[in-house]
This record gives structure tokens, C-alpha cells and sequence, in this order.
């Protein structure tokens, strides 16, 4: 017999037979001490609530499943000599994502057979989910059925849905989608629901029906949902008339610019007429937005000599395409004319911002702070208000016109009501009016520098008022921080009441107690559902909200902890009222060790790390972007695979390792490290961080060798403009907050 099987037999019959005691002398790890940081749970006042035996389970088994690191967690768990039934859960865990589903689905039968056992359902769900890809479908649907955890009802519903329609039972997969619809009406929106409803009949045969589901999408709406639709119709070959009109709109106005020039195409030639006009305007500018510049300009001008559609925006069209074409002088003719012709309408307000956009490319900013001024001036509530709001007085600083720059910031001051965006615009006006001579810019400066909100330009009038240059991550160094767990205990000082002893009371709510179980099982994610869920039970005063902020921290649910900590200060009155203590308390310093260690190595200041960590991802180690980065650092696995190779990790790297802390640190911090030591400037490395290098280069070609921040400001990706400035902000924050530096 093969000694792998009988190794396997062996392992099985010992779960079977053996006590499901937990062995303490098993646990190499510190006793009570938090893996991911090395802080003791001592240091927490919250007392640490030991469960009954049989639902103990291998503390460093369960560390390497919340970092998805399948091999080790097993290993672990098959080198022990007795075994909790938890300890057979994560062991049939750790088999299932090795694909060992077999071995899986044995283990997981034995794991529940404690009906007591509080987090069972859990148990049986991915025992569920381990039989259906054994392909035991029935038995795996059965198991679904029945599950009675709250938390677990949708999920299961969504997978009995998923696994009838394995079996192409017709009549049954749509009785799964009915139940899940019925009891769960949230779960689709009213289109999406028509789109899996079309998809189901298009497979099962029924064409008339799946067509009639997907036309009533298209005429329905205009989201990405048309957009799928249509795709679905056009395979079925049924995507004519008037649809091929509505679905090209829609892809266009969703940047599906391909889709959208292929669809407005054929409505034309089939001879549609009721919507021609604008049809050809979409068409035209789904051309240009594919680079085609020459061509989308005759198609602007054969629509406005034919009239069929409203001038203006083809002159802004035209405009447009000039300005890419280099032809300036050509733009700003159509630009003009459009902002002529669309007085009074979004059109203008457009074409004032193209101009501004044209503008720049020429570097004239005495015609930028022209178009920026009077777009602010008619449009200061349009999306793009702030924008030229912003850029009139840029515009004239650039141009070292600083008495303009100065009246022009002050507008920001009088018409918008965001804090962050008011002291940003009474930084500039006192910028302007400090290099215009006038001295009472300082005073102004200073009462940036005192804001509440710890933002860019708080730190930047620190800066100016004090002649010191402000912290450079690629030179500063952090050490010698007070740890997370201490940091708990200094702010329980700043508070009237304890919490404590309500929340120690509480614990023995059944979420409170599946929250914690899954928590030592390595289950982050599901954790975190059930802490909610508990907490939205009780009625939370600010000392409470410090305790269960203790108790998401010593349970490793580091995204939950921070989203506490926010809540904290909200509790206490935002950042102008809250004790520093607690503020402090909204700037993490999860995973520590590793982020020190990091820093040291790759010679930058751990407090970027930090900084990065809290917006990239706020904390949660699986985190995914609707781009697919992934983890604390947000990395593409394109760039984790290339990390992995100037790492020499590459023979060992899979863009699962992004999933773990560990790896998602060390691969952020030599990025940034390297983004650093390229540019020397920290906003420069972050801009290219969140963006890449290509915009990277025509930001940098504006004026502002004197003024960092003038380069932050010509940022025209708003994402990044405001990723730039916020990391900067909290990474100051972390100087000031821990390493007492500012």
C-alpha cells in the first residue's frame, strides 16, 4: 500500500479515536502573545475569556491560515499527537485549498460532529462546499439546507442556486433563484436579477424568453448593465433597432469606447433615424477617445453642417481632439465657439475646463487662470468647480501674478464648506500673499497649522512658519514607539466611565462568541461579520467602544479595530474635541514589528508604511480593489511577480502570498523604498505608486521647482491628487502622534 495513504488512514483514524483535548505544550508560540505583532494580551485591560476545552484549536496552525499559507497550517496540524476538533476543521481547511478535497471532505465530516460546537454552521458550509467540487452535489446541497447562522442563510442560498444549476435542472435552479430572491431581495439589483434570469433561459433553450429579459435591460437603464446585455444579445445574434442606439450610449458614457463605436455604427448604417444626431455625436467621440483624432473631427463637422446634433458639444469635441492633435491655436477656436454656443449649460462649463486643460499643455497660465476663474465663478457647484476654483489662483501663482493668486484663492474660502478643501485654499491665499510682500500671510499660515484635521497643508504651514523641514521618509527613521496595546491603555485614561465590565458581560452573546472562535480559528474575515453583528446589539458608549476596540485588536481583526478607532473619535467629537490619546488611537500601528523591520532594511521611515497601509487598504490583509490589487499594500500581482524576482522570492512566489501581511509588507516597502531612491521626493513616489510613471512625467513638466505642492495640485487624476496629499497628511500625523517629531 502506498505509504502516503496509509500515512493519510493513520491521520484519520487518530482524529477519529483520540481525546479532542487541546495540548498547551503543542503551541510553540509565547503564551497568549499576538502573532502578527509580538504585543502580549496582557497588555489590554480587557480579561482574556478561556473557552471550554473542546473548542480550543492550534493558535499557530490557526496564525497561518488567516495568512492563507495552506502548506504550513498542515504541516502543523499532521506533526501533532492529539487533536482538538477544531484542529481537524483547520486541517480540512488548509486540505480543501490545496485541492486534497477527498482528505477534505473526510476531516470535515469528523469536524462536525459536535452539534454543540458554536460555529458549526462554518463548518458545515465549507464542508458544503469541499462535497460539491468532490462532485457529491446533492449531499452538498442538503448540507446547505441546513445551516440556520444568520450570517450564513444568504451565502447558502447563493450556493444551492450555484450547485442546482451545475445539475441543468431547469425547473429547479430557478426555483433556487426564487427562494434566494425572495428571502434575500437585496442580493440583485432589479436589472442584475433580469440579467441572470436571461442568461438562465438563453441556456436552457428559451431564446424568446432570455431576449425578452435582456431588451428590458437595455431599455431599463443605462449602467454596465445595458452593456452586458447587449453583449449577450449580440451573441444570440437580437441586438437590432432602436437597442443598438441604447447600448452604444451606454457604453460609451461607461468607457466601453470599442463596444460603443461598433453598435452606434450599425444603428447608423441600418438606417436608424430617431436618435441619429446623437448617435453620430457618440460616435464621433468614441473615435476620439480611440486616439483617431483626424477622423472623429470630420465626423464633428459633417454632424454640425448637417445640423443633427447640439453644436456646442461637437465644437468641444472638435476642441478636443485638436488639443491632442497639438494643434492649439485650432482648439481654442472650437473651445471658444462652445463656450459661445452652450451659455448657460454644462456644455460650458465643460469647454471652460478644457480650456484650462489646453491651457496648460501650452504652459500658459495667465489663459489658464482666465478659463479657471470664470468656470468658478459661473459653475462653483459643477463637478469640475472646486477644480477651477483651485486653478485660478494656481494659475496666476505659476505665473508670478501673486496679488491675483491671492484674491482668487480667497474665493475658496467664501463658497465651499469642506474643511480639508477651505484650508487648503487659506494655505494658497497665504502662499500668495507672503511672496506678494504682505506679511499677514504668517498669520493666516498659522491658523492652518492649528486645524483640527491633520492634513498636507497643515503639516506644509509648519514648514514655512518654522524654517524646519518637515520629515523625509526617504532619510527620516521612526523608533522607540509605544506599542498599539499600550497606546489602549493611555486612552482609558481620557475617559469618564468604563466600558469594561459591560462588554466582559455581553461576551456571552452567540455572535460575540462565533466572532471569537472564528477569530482563534483564523476565520479574519468571518470574524469581523460577527463582532458587528455584536456590537450592533448593544448600546455602545465611548468607554464600551475603547474595550471592543481592545478586544478587535487582541483578536487580530486589525481592519475592524481601525474602523473602531475612527468610530472612537467620532464618539468623542471629531478630531476637535477627542483627547490626543484617543486621536491617536485612529493612526494604527498594526503589524509593527514587521513594519520596523521593513523600514530598517530598506532604509525609509516606518511611519510612510503606516501611512500607505491606512488608506491603500485600511488594514485589511485581503483586501481586494476592483483592479485586483490586493492586500495591506494594494499591490497588482503583475508587481508582486516582479517584487518577488528583485526579492529573489520569485521560484517560491504566488499571488496568494499578497494575501499575508508578512509578504504584503516586505513587497510595499521595497516598492516605495524604490520609488524613493529614484525620486528622492515623497510626492513624486506616491503619485507614481497610485498611478504609474507615464502620467507621472507630464505632472512633473509643471512649474514648481520652488513649490512642491504646486506639483500636488496639478495632479489632474483626482484619486491621486487626493492619494498624494492624504498619505503625506497621515504620515505627518504618525510623526506627530507617535513619534512626538512635529
Amino acid at each position: 500500500m502506498d505509504k502516503q495513504l496509509i500515512a493519510i488512514i493513520s491521520l484519520l483514524s487518530m482524529l477519529l479515536f483520540q481525546s479532542c483535548a487541546f495540548m498547551e505544550g503543542n503551541n510553540p508560540l509565547p503564551t497568549k502573545e499576538n502573532p502578527s505583532t509580538g504585543i502580549k494580551a496582557e497588555e489590554t485591560r480587557v480579561p482574556v475569556i478561556e473557552l471550554s476545552a473542546e473548542f480550543k484549536c492550534d493558535s499557530v496552525a490557526a496564525h497561518r491560515i488567516s495568512r492563507l499559507r495552506w502548506h504550513e497550517a498542515a504541516s502543523i496540524i499532521e506533526r501533532k499527537t492529539s487533536h482538538s476538533i477544531f484542529d481537524v476543521y483547520l486541517l480540512a481547511l488548509a486540505k480543501s485549498n490545496l485541492g486534497k478535497d477527498k482528505e477534505a471532505c473526510a476531516l470535515f465530516g469528523m469536524s462536525i460532529s459536535d452539534t454543540a460546537n458554536p460555529i458549526r454552521d462554518y463548518f458545515v458550509f465549507d464542508y458544503a462546499e469541499a462535497l460539491f467540487k468532490t462532485d457529491s452535489i446533492d449531499k452538498s446541497i442538503d448540507l446547505l439546507k441546513n445551516i440556520e447562522n444568520p450570517v450564513l442563510q444568504e451565502k447558502a442560498l447563493v450556493r444551492i442556486f450555484e450547485y442546482t444549476h451545475e445539475k441543468r435542472d431547469s425547473q429547479a435552479t430557478f426555483s433556487a433563484l426564487d427562494t434566494l430572491n425572495l428571502e434575500f431581495p437585496k442580493h440583485f439589483s432589479k436589472n442584475a436579477l433580469k440579467l441572470v434570469k436571461a442568461r438562465l433561459h438563453a441556456e436552457f433553450g428559451d431564446t424568446a424568453k432570455a431576449v425578452e429579459f435582456y431588451n428590458s435591460v437595455i431599455k431599463g437603464n443605462s449602467s454596465s448593465n445595458t452593456v452586458k446585455a447587449a453583449r449577450a444579445l449580440e451573441l444570440l445574434g437580437k441586438l437590432t433597432g432602436d437597442n443598438l442606439f441604447l447600448a452604444g450610449k451606454a457604453a460609451v458614457n461607461r468607457k466601453f469606447y470599442s463596444s460603443g463605436e461598433e453598435w452606434l455604427k450599425k444603428y447608423i448604417s441600418n438606417g436608424g433615424k430617431a436618435n441619429i444626431g446623437e448617435a453620430s455625436y457618440l460616435q464621433a467621440r468614441a473615435i476620439s477617445r480611440r486616439g483617431r483624432y483626424s477622423e472623429a473631427v470630420a465626423l464633428y463637422k459633417k454632424i454640425i453642417k448637417e445640423k443633427l446634433y447640439n453644436t456646442a458639444w461637437c465644437n468641444l469635441g472638435i476642441g478636443y481632439c485638436f488639443r491632442k492633435l497639438r494643434r492649439y491655436d485650432e482648439a481654442k477656436a472650437h473651445i471658444d465657439l462652445a463656450i459661445k454656443e452652450g451659455s448657460g449649460s454644462n456644455a460650458e462649463a465643460e469647454a471652460l475646463w478644457e480650456g484650462l486643460e489646453l491651457s496648460e499643455d501650452r504652459d500658459d497660465y495667465i489663459m489658464a487662470a482666465d478659463y479657471a476663474t470664470r468656470l468658478v465663478n459661473k459653475y462653483s457647484k459643477h463637478d469640475l468647480g472646486d477644480n477651477g476654483a483651485m486653478w485660478s489662483g494656481l494659475a496666476n501663482f505659476i505665473e508670478g501674478d501673486f496679488s491675483a493668486a491671492a484674491d482668487r484663492f480667497a474665493v475658496i474660502n467664501k463658497k465651499y464648506s469642506d474643511k480639508t478643501f477651505t484650508e487648503t485654499g487659506e494655505f494658497w491665499r497665504a502662499l500668495s500673499m507672503i511672496a506678494n510682500g504682505d506679511t499677514t500671510g504668517f498669520e493666516i499660515l498659522r491658523e492652518v497649522s492649528n486645524s483640527s484635521v491633520r492634513h498636507y497643508y497643515k503639516y506644509y504651514s509648519k514648514e514655512i512658519l518654522t524654517d524646519l523641514a518637515l520629515p523625509n521618509p526617504a532619510s527620516s527613521h521612526s523608533s522607540d514607539w509605544i506599542t498599539y496595546g499600550e497606546a489602549i491603555n493611555i486612552a482609558q485614561a481620557s475617559l469618564s466611565e468604563l466600558g469594561y465590565n459591560q462588554i466582559i458581560l455581553s461576551l456571552d452573546s452567540p455572535s460575540a462568541t462565533r466572532a471569537k472562535l472564528l477569530a482563534r480559528c483564523g476565520q479574519i474575515d468571518r470574524a469581523q461579520v460577527e463582532f458587528r453583528i455584536w456590537s450592533q446589539e448593544l448600546k455602545i458608549n465611548p468607554s464600551m467602544r475603547l474595550a471592543m476596540l481592545s478586544l478587535a485588536y487582541d483578536w487580530d481583526l486589525t481592519a475592524l479595530a481601525y474602523q473602531i478607532a475612527l468610530a472612537l473619535v467620532r464618539d468623542m467629537g471629531g478630531y476637535a474635541s477627542a483627547p490626543i490619546d484617543v486621536i491617536r488611537l485612529a493612526y494604527p500601528t498594526f503589524y509593527c514589528d514587521l513594519v520596523f523591520s521593513s523600514a530598517e532594511r530598506e532604509s525609509i521611515d516606518a511611519g510612510l508604511l503606516f501611512a500607505v497601509m491606512r488608506r491603500e487598504s485600511m488594514f485589511n490583509p485581503h483586501i481586494v480593489s476592483y483592479a485586483g490589487a490586493i492586500g495591506l499594500f494594494q499591490i497588482m500581482p503583475q508587481t508582486g511577480e516582479n517584487l518577488s524576482v528583485r526579492l529573489e522570492e520569485s521560484k517560491y512566489f504566488s499571488t496568494t502570498d499578497l494575501y499575508d501581511y508578512e509578504t504584503s509588507i516586505k513587497y510595499g516597502a521595497r516598492y516605495l523604498a524604490d520609488l524613493l531612491r529614484e525620486y528622492g521626493l515623497a510626492e513624486y513616489a506616491l503619485a507614481e505608486y497610485n498611478a504609474g510613471p507615464t502620467p507621472l512625467k507630464r505632472w512633473k513638466e509643471t512649474p514648481h521647482e520652488d513649490y512642491r505642492s504646486v506639483f500636488v495640485e496639478s495632479i489632474d487624476f483626482l484619486q491621486t491628487r487626493h492619494y498624494v496629499k492624504n498619505v503625506l497628511g497621515d504620515y505627518f500625523a504618525y510623526k506627530e502622534l507617535w513619534d512626538n517629531s512635529l
